[in-house]
């Protein structure tokens, strides 16, 4: 059986798919779950296809596996749900994903009232904008609570097959102001995200174990709902016509044309943007191409952006006019060959997120980085040739994400510094311990009652997620 078969796109996959079958014998069957006639289509005509749906049966197996598990199935009875049950599944129109879409928004509910809310909806006599957005799903969008259904509508930024790090999208969440970074960390920061898993709104990535991918019709689904608000430029792409798009996405190209970027040119456009945002086209690690001209006039355009990233390119330097995003909350120069950063970026005050990872030539910080009073997260994993961690860092006490500090010659870390950052998660990498030339600065950075893994000049201290 072949699940969740949905690429239109018949490539070399495809056609290695239908060499490795050509030596089945005559009457095998190939079960392929898919709407998609023409693609089944693709497959060897003497073989038997069939194109199943659950039966009403197995939906219901499907949603009550869902909806009554946990601490509900102790407290309720199959058969108080079992009639109404059956006859939301009937709507499910065979298919598995809207099953369990609608057994997770049925979850925890012990009383009837929702299950018959769901029943008598609308939205089943609605017909949706593409017959591949199933009612179901349209429904089960519509019972989230708001923030989960502006955190999911978020998601449409993302191309089809797109590897998700959760990590990464709760802080462009944050930046975006759809979660409140304070309220989060009280409780459990993946809340959201755990809710929409839960709810098959997301699924566990089976070539990256770290990642998560959304279903093409879910995808699909937040696409809709996002509208005109959102954009992706597709690779070798720039002569569209934008609305009014808020959220700017593009696929990356090794080399970006001159005039790759003509479709936000425009100041209304590009004053109106929140964020840009580029993704890899390749799972390959690829370092792309950007003239500095180009950065030099892009970056000044973008006023009022909140996430800015240019990772993965050939870029040596920052714009000093980086400075001028006063609404900036995310930067990400990940895997970029910038030596340093320039003093201005330290009056971005707003900036929660600044990821500097896996840039190999960072030689330094800058010196003011205690400005940046409102930083969650400070990611300097893999910057080998960083020198140190200026004065100032004890300062951002909010600091959830701190994976290297760097302790410079001479320059023992101050007093408080590190006992500053009291809030951290998951490890810390402290280097260069021959420099400490105080014991009453080692005491200061409150390491004590730490899980601690020692070297000769290295220290890995491990805090409780």
């Amino acid at each position: 059986m072949l699940d969740n078969v949905w690429d239109e796109k018949f490539s070399t996959s495809w056609d290695n798919l239908q060499c490795s079958l050509q030596s089945a014998a005559d009457g095998s069957t190939i079960i392929v779950t898919t709407c998609n006639k023409d693609i089944a289509r693709r497959f060897h005509p003497t073989l038997t296809l069939e194109l199943p749906k659950l039966s009403d049966d197995d939906c219901w197996n499907l949603i009550k596996a869902y909806a009554l598990a946990g601490p509900l199935a102790a407290r309720v009875q199959e058969g108080c749900f079992e009639d109404i049950g059956r006859r939301i599944a009937a709507k499910c129109g065979g298919l598995p994903l809207a099953a369990k879409a609608l057994g997770g928004l049925l979850e925890g509910f012990p009383d009837s009232r929702r299950w018959e809310d769901i029943e008598n909806s609308r939205i089943w006599d609605l017909p949706p904008r593409r017959e591949e957005i199933l009612a179901a799903l349209v429904l089960s969008y519509n019972f989230l609570p708001p923030d989960l259904r502006m955190c999911f509508a978020y998601c449409s930024i993302f191309p089809k097959n797109y590897q998700v790090q959760k990590e990464k999208l709760l802080m462009l969440w944050m930046a975006e102001g759809l979660i409140d970074p304070e309220t989060s960390y009280k409780r459990v920061v993946g809340d959201c995200f755990d809710d929409l898993l839960a709810r098959s709104f997301f699924q566990e990535s089976t070539s990256n174990k770290h990642c998560f991918v959304m279903h093409d019709l879910i995808r699909e689904l937040a696409v809709h709902v996002m509208g005109e608000f959102g954009f992706m430029l597709e690779a070798n792409t720039s002569s569209v016509s934008l609305a009014w798009p808020r959220h700017f996405t593009y696929l990356q190209c090794q080399y970006v044309p001159s005039d790759r970027f003509r479709c936000i040119a425009d100041p209304e456009i590009s004053q109106a943007l929140r964020k840009f945002l580029p993704v890899r086209s390749s799972s390959k690690e690829l370092l792309y191409y950007l003239s500095s001209e180009m950065l030099q006039s892009l970056v000044p355009s973008f006023c009022h952006l909140r996430v800015l990233s240019l990772c993965g390119y050939n870029i040596t330097s920052i714009p000093l006019s980086i400075g001028s995003l006063k609404h900036l909350h995310f930067l990400d120069y990940f895997s970029t060959l910038i030596e340093g950063l320039p003093d201005t970026l330290c009056s971005l005050y707003n900036l929660q997120t600044l990821l500097l990872s896996d840039c190999h030539q960072l030689k330094s910080l800058p010196n003011k980085i205690g400005n940046l009073v409102g930083m969650y997260h400070l990611n300097i994993h893999g910057t080998h040739r960083l020198e140190e961690i200026p004065y100032g860092i004890g300062k951002l006490s909010w600091l959830r994400m701190l994976n290297d500090f760097v302790v410079g010659k001479n320059r023992g870390p101050s007093n408080g510094e590190l006992g500053g950052v009291k809030y951290l998660k998951g490890k810390l990498r402290i280097s260069g311990l021959e420099n400490v030339v105080s014991e009453a600065d080692a005491a200061a950075a409150k390491l004590i009652e730490k899980s601690i893994w020692m070297g000769t000049r290295v220290i890995c201290c491990y805090w409780a997620d």
